[in-house]
């Protein structure tokens, strides 16, 4: 008798939650490191293969104008992650950067070296909201500086691996090694094998059971160039339509980058997870182009000027795709201006999120332009922010810059001097225009100002008589 009384009570039950939860859909977050938006052919490269990135890219929707909120990593990861500012957080430089120039009258600002653990992150939100966590792969925020106070465990991830890899010199060339353990190295090559197959269990655990959130993040195709003889050779014997500013080894290791993550959407797949699964796939910041590499170009971020470490398009416009079959339309562009602090919004708009928010955010969710064709509404009005107030290892000095609608504006924070660009006309930002729109100029700079003021953002200080001789 009890089973008969029992068994409506679970139906009841499994209705009121499970169901519910069940049609939740698992989110994957998967970041490359230092690709190039005009690396992958669904951008228009010719000279790289990226099919698996292609043919997601048809699958979903491709965004033109994805930012990152910061030209170097760390930062960058830090918005993503917590839907704010890097310089409201006070992450503002790759950890640890410590670069200056003794001719520059400025000194770098100071920075938080690690991602504070009062910083709410996507990970404890989706907890929060009964999901699964993983970080699979590249942290990068504070592993190397405070391993003890930064570690994805401390921020809401279940599942932490692969996520404390560091670089060591090896002949002429550096190899990868898990922090604390030189004696064991990797090939860059090796070490995405080994992230996709932590991916890879994971998703075999994950398939029957909670709704799941993962960040996927690899180590390519971030310097050292390594990748397989074999993919190499494949690219030195292929026709190359910019000699001298693709390099071979470098397509070699976009397109073991695309293998990898082609292994991974075919396993969501055989698990039958893909329909129910949003995967987005982004980069941390624009492509590596320019001073870091030395004598070696690895990419070219054309049209678009400058790369990694810059505040100019090829520094922070980044490759975004976003796939999620049934809800996205197949084979869609979108137009939209969107950034990685709108991640975090987005996200959590999409899972239906309840939980109040204890920290601002800067973020805005751009749910309704993933999931029609609208441009509109606070995503196309906003006014959107950077603030690099460091010398990068790049070359680039400190500023900040604004975008709003086609206009962007950068302030050098050296000398306060600006520069204006129309970017629908003018993407490569040669034309300067502040002579001949000198009170949009004006406005943009006061908002710049303005916003610094409201987010507290670290600016780089003056030199005094005692740093004037301070070596680089």
């Amino acid at each position: 008798m009890q089973n008969y009384i029992l068994a409506p009570l679970l139906l009841l039950a499994s209705l009121l939650a499970g169901p519910a939860l069940a049609q939740r859909p698992n989110v994957i977050v998967i970041v490359a490191d230092d690709l190039g938006r005009q690396d992958l052919g669904c951008y228009g490269n010719t000279y790289f293969e990226t099919p698996n990135l292609d043919r997601f890219a048809q699958q979903g929707k491709r965004f033109t104008n994805a930012y990152a909120a910061a030209p170097v990593c760390s930062p960058s990861r830090t918005s993503m992650l917590t839907g704010r500012y890097p310089a409201r957080v006070g992450v503002t430089n790759f950890i640890w950067g410590r670069r200056t120039d003794a001719a520059s009258p400025v000194l770098p600002a100071a920075y938080k070296n690690y991602l504070p653990q009062e910083e709410i992150t996507l990970a404890e939100k989706f907890k929060q909201n009964q999901y699964a966590t993983a970080l699979v792969g590249k942290w990068h925020l504070g592993e190397n500086t405070e391993p003890v106070l930064s570690h994805p465990a401390k921020q809401g991830f279940d599942y932490v691996v692969d996520h404390d890899f560091g670089l060591v010199p090896r002949g002429k060339s550096y190899e990868w090694y898990v922090m604390g353990d030189t004696a064991a190295t990797f090939t860059l090559p090796q070490l995405n094998q080994r992230i996709t197959s932590h991916a890879l269990d994971y998703l075999n655990k994950q398939q029957k059971a909670s709704p799941f959130f993962m960040m996927l993040t690899y180590y390519s195709p971030h310097l050292p160039l390594q990748a397989t003889e074999e993919k190499i050779a494949k690219y030195r014997k292929k026709p190359n339509p910019k000699p001298g500013l693709f390099h071979p080894t470098y397509g070699a290791m976009v397109e073991e980058l695309d293998d990898n993550i082609g292994r991974v959407l075919s396993q969501l797949k055989q698990n039958k997870q893909e329909d129910n699964t949003i995967v987005i796939f982004l980069s941390d910041n624009g492509g590596l182009s320019v001073e870091e590499a030395g004598d070696t170009q690895p990419t070219t971020n054309a049209p678009y000027k400058d790369g990694k470490g810059y505040l100019s398009e090829g520094g922070i416009r980044i490759p975004l795709l976003v796939r999620w079959p049934g809800k996205v339309k197949a084979g869609t562009v979108s137009p939209a201006v969107v950034s990685t602090i709108d991640f975090y919004p987005t996200l959590l708009d999409i899972i239906q999120n309840k939980a109040l928010d204890k920290q601002p955010i800067d973020g805005v969710s751009f749910k309704n332009q993933l999931l029609s064709d609208q441009q509109s509404g606070a995503i196309s009005q906003r006014k959107l922010y950077w603030h690099y107030p460091h010398f990068s290892n790049q070359g680039s000095r400190p500023a900040a810059a604004v975008r709003y609608k086609n206009f962007k504006l950068i302030e050098s924070l050296e000398d306060n001097s600006v520069r204006l660009y129309d970017l629908a006309a003018d993407p490569y930002e040669k034309t300067d225009l502040k002579s001949q729109q000198p009170q949009l100029a004006a406005q943009l700079q006061q908002a710049i100002h303005q916003w610094q003021t409201t987010v507290n953002a670290n600016m780089p200080p003056k030199k005094t008589t005692s740093h004037a001789k301070q070596p680089e």
